[in-house]
């Protein structure tokens, strides 16, 4: 059985991924209302007492806003890189918190995580493998140095950031000191910085791209779309070898079978 993959919404307003294995369902943040994430399970026919786990990424507000909420109703565990432990454990004070430093075997499903660089108290990136197909998650980081390039060199799918098109996150509106933020080292990964990544992906057996906590005010989906597209191109793979989707804030994906 593949690993399906679904992106329940993606942006600055809220993130959530829904994941499933043969035997294990999961979601990736809970950066949405209970409400609004039980309904968009539900929209895709998934019974949200089904969910065995939450995981988080890290401790922004449009990651965990219902975090504890979601796993005190549907008696789902939490699960978090051990760096995030207590921050977390400060969130979820009314659920069941499970912390591990690099991997983590759930049911069939192996996860792997590795720290992130982002302005927040703490950040993973998360891959998982069935033993059969692989797919990584990377929803928000600043630059990607080699250990990350390593950490997705043997994905089939990528979940990468791509937030901010660079001139138009230049030209706009937003003050001087909030743009330093988000070009800066441990701010938000660019449409660029995801094609580069996406070639990285790409090379090393990678045939789905999905783009995700796409900004709202300094991005467009078609700017994003193109300029991963043209990296991909330039770099000899078509879009038959490799399928690029975008993760919508207010509409959810296709389910992805990996």
């Amino acid at each position: 059985m593949a690993i399906k993959v679904c992106s329940l919404g993606s942006g600055s307003k809220g993130n959530c991924t829904y994941i499933e294995s043969e035997h294990v369902k999961l979601i990736v943040d809970a950066g949405f209302t209970l409400r609004e994430i039980e309904g968009r399970l539900n929209f895709i026919g998934v019974n949200p007492h089904s969910i065995d786990y939450v995981l988080s990424t890290h401790n922004h507000v449009d990651h965990v806003k219902s975090i504890d909420a979601f796993c005190r109703r549907f008696k789902a565990a939490a699960i978090v890189n051990k760096a995030g432990y207590g921050i977390l454990n400060k969130i979820c004070t009314h659920c069941d918190i499970i912390e591990f430093e690099d991997s983590l075997e759930l049911n069939d499903l192996f996860l792997e995580s590795i720290p992130l660089e982002h302005d927040s108290d703490y950040c993973s990136g998360f891959k998982f493998f069935d033993g059969f197909k692989s797919l990584a998650v990377l929803t928000d980081l600043g630059h990607a140095a080699e250990p990350v390039e390593d950490f997705i060199k043997s994905v089939d799918m990528l979940l990468v950031e791509s937030n901010h098109d660079i001139n138009m996150l230049k030209n706009g509106r937003y003050p001087y000191f909030l743009k330093r933020r988000i070009l800066s080292g441990v701010g938000h990964f660019s449409n660029a910085q995801a094609a580069e990544l996406s070639v990285v992906a790409a090379k090393n057996g990678a045939t789905k791209i999905m783009l995700m906590h796409l900004s709202e005010e300094n991005n467009l989906p078609e700017l994003a779309f193109c300029e991963i597209c043209s990296k991909l191109r330039d770099n000899k793979f078509s879009e038959k070898d490799v399928a690029v989707s975008i993760a919508a804030q207010h509409r959810i994906s296709k389910i992805f079978n990996v």
